[in-house]
C-alpha cells in the first residue's frame, strides 16, 4: 500500500506540475553541469549549517541556552515517561505512532533521491530543487542528530539506561 501511494504521488507530481516549474526548467544546462552545481550547493549548505553558530546574536544564544536547559530538565523525568508509555501501550496506539517508522527508514531517502532524479532528468528545476533541499535536510539532520546523541550519550528507551 505504501509503495502504491509513493508511486501515485510521484506520477501526480509529474502530471500536475504547475507552470511555474515548467518555466524554470534546466534546458539550458546539461545534466552533468546541473548535478555538479547541486553537489556544490549541498556542500555549501553544510558549511553554512556548521558555521551558523558563529553568527549567533546574544538573543540566539539565549534561546539556545533555554532549549538546552529545558532538554536537560526533561532528562530528569526519563524513567517516569518510559514507565508511563510502557504501562499505557495498546495496539491502537502502536498503529497510530507506527507512522514514524517510515520517516527513519530507507523509504524517505529513496523518496527524496527519487524526487531529485525525476527533476534532474526531466529538466524540471522546481522538482529537482525540492528533492535537493529535502535530501539536504534529511542528511544534515541525520548527521547532527547522530553527533549529538554520541556527545550527549543518549540511547533509545528500549536500549537500557538513559546514558552510555
Amino acid at each position: 500500500m505504501l509503495k502504491k501511494s509513493i508511486v501515485t504521488f510521484l506520477i501526480s507530481l509529474l502530471l500536475f506540475t504547475n507552470t511555474e516549474f515548467a518555466q524554470t526548467n534546466d534546458n539550458d544546462k546539461n545534466i552533468g553541469q546541473t548535478f555538479l552545481s547541486d553537489v556544490n550547493h549541498f556542500f555549501y549548505t553544510g558549511r553554512e549549517i556548521a558555521t551558523q553558530p558563529l553568527q549567533y546574536s546574544s538573543s540566539d544564544w539565549l534561546t539556545f541556552a533555554a532549549v538546552v536547559g529545558g532538554t536537560a530538565l526533561l532528562f530528569t523525568v526519563d524513567q517516569n515517561i518510559r514507565e508511563f508509555a510502557q504501562e499505557n501501550q495498546t495496539s491502537t496506539k502502536d498503529k497510530i505512532f507506527g507512522i514514524d517508522k517510515y520517516y527513519g527508514s530507507g523509504y524517505t531517502a529513496l523518496f527524496t533521491a527519487g524526487l531529485y532524479g525525476v527533476g534532474l532528468f526531466t529538466g524540471e528545476s522546481g522538482i529537482r530543487k525540492l528533492g535537493l533541499h529535502a535530501s539536504e535536510a534529511l542528511i544534515y539532520a541525520g548527521i547532527i542528530t547522530t553527533v549529538l546523541k554520541v556527545i550527549i550519550g543518549r540511547r533509545r528507551p528500549y536500549a537500557g539506561d538513559d546514558h552510555l
